[in-house]
């Protein structure tokens, strides 16, 4: 599977985190994958055939255009045939201010884009399967900076989550005292504008490097993933593994990953390429 990442330009900067592109060959055999959670949501424009998610009544077909997330466990989806999709993840902290509704109603919970109050043309999806990549990517981000001056920047918000996501060492009383906000104050904030609490994303945060630590394998890789995360030992790596994803540490490296690893947050990354004023930019 091919799979990049681009750094959005300044204009999206306070609603954009990433804007990624993913491509991947028909597989008629494709098994259940699970997403892993990492507390952002992503609009997701499927431009090639379909994918399904496990729900509880069975398989269920989503739509081409949709928002997903914040969640909170695992979601789990196998592609149908080839895999084309372009995605936007968003910052935790500008959804809920670009969708002008409160965070909580967005978490755990996926939305057909026709069902939302998004600022975007209904045609968008079809504008963007008929141009190459590049061109997408550049069309997309023209078409979020045109109402991303809606989203009003909160950089004590915004610190806080970065804090909670990028330090593993943090502690919400910390972070709340680092950013001059009290511990309630920014627990309540954290409801409203994220959907989850600073705890949970904390948790979220170390879970997400864990993750990466143990793609990157090695002789004894749950061990090493949990000290390296962060965990008191391997039995606390395991419980949020519980939590998460419903699964142990163990289980899940012996499942097929092959579209999964390709979500699992970099929250140390910087790297990505360039786009300013909606064109590619070498960094």
């Amino acid at each position: 599977m091919d799979y990049k990442e681009h750094t959005p330009p300044p204009s999206l900067r306070d609603l954009v985190h990433r804007i990624w592109v993913l491509r991947g060959p028909a597989d008629p055999a494709a098994r259940f994958q699970r997403i892993m959670p990492d507390g952002r949501a992503e609009l997701i424009f499927n431009l090639a055939d379909a994918i399904e998610s496990r729900e509880r009544h069975g398989a269920e077909r989503q739509p081409l255009s949709l928002l997903v997330g914040p969640n909170r466990t695992a979601v789990e989806i196998r592609p149908t045939g080839q895999l084309h999709l372009i995605g936007v993840r968003f910052r935790p902290e500008a959804l809920s201010a670009w969708l002008r509704i409160n965070a909580s109603e967005l978490v755990d919970r996926a939305y057909r884009v026709d069902d939302l109050p998004v600022p975007l043309e209904r045609s968008l999806a079809e504008q963007l399967a008929s141009v190459d990549d590049g061109a997408a990517v550049s069309m997309l981000c023209r078409h979020l900076a045109a109402s991303a001056t809606l989203v009003p920047a909160d950089l004590r918000l915004r610190a806080a989550v970065e804090l909670a996501l990028g330090d593993h060492e943090a502690r919400p009383a910390a972070i709340a005292e680092t950013v001059g906000m009290s511990h309630r104050q920014l627990d309540r904030l954290f409801r409203e504008r994220v959907g989850i609490g600073p705890k949970p994303l904390l948790r979220l945060g170390r879970f997400q490097r864990a993750l990466r630590m143990l793609e990157q394998g090695g002789r004894r890789p749950i061990a090493a993933a949990a000290a390296g995360a962060g965990y008191y030992d391997e039995a606390h790596l395991a419980r949020d593994f519980r939590l998460f994803a419903g699964l142990s540490p163990g289980r899940y490296l012996r499942e097929t990953r092959e579209l999964a690893r390709n979500f699992i947050a970099d929250l140390d990354s910087r790297d990505g390429e360039f786009f300013q004023d909606g064109e590619p930019r070498g960094r």
